[in-house]
């Protein structure tokens, strides 16, 4: 009798290990599946990401907004792609690597009647500095 209640305890912990590491594989692989489906190139899913204004750009290599973030906060969800170590976003929201951030921009050739300035290479439009 004693046997069979440890034998049938080992089995239900046995069971209950196995379904916590089958919902842990199931996180990653949603996670895996999220990244594949919205991120794009050199950037990875988080549940706890840093605002907009605190993500390293191209624009603020060298004065980095100061925005306190901490990932492990129980109440922090905030779920977006952030750019890869080594990797900033660009003028057009794409990360690429930092040295690359210093490439000679897009040349202007018009302003249009909104005053937006535009690109000679893309044809999109890029947003005014309204501060100086």
């Amino acid at each position: 009798m004693k046997s069979t209640v440890v034998v049938a305890l080992f089995c239900l912990l046995a069971f209950l290990a196995h379904g916590v590491d089958a919902r842990r594989k199931t996180a990653r692989e949603k996670r895996r599946l999220i990244e594949q489906a919205f991120c794009k190139a050199h950037e990875h899913y988080v549940t706890c990401g840093p605002e907009d204004r605190c993500e390293m750009s191209c624009d603020n290599l060298f004065s980095p907004p100061r925005c306190e973030h901490d990932p492990y906060d129980p109440n922090c969800f905030y779920p977006k792609c952030v750019c890869n170590e080594g990797f900033a976003r660009d003028l057009y929201g794409r990360c690429v690597a930092i040295e690359n951030c210093f490439d000679d921009p897009p040349t202007p050739y018009r302003f249009g009647r909104d005053r937006n300035l535009r690109s000679a290479r893309s044809h999109r439009r890029l947003p005014i500095n309204h501060f100086w």
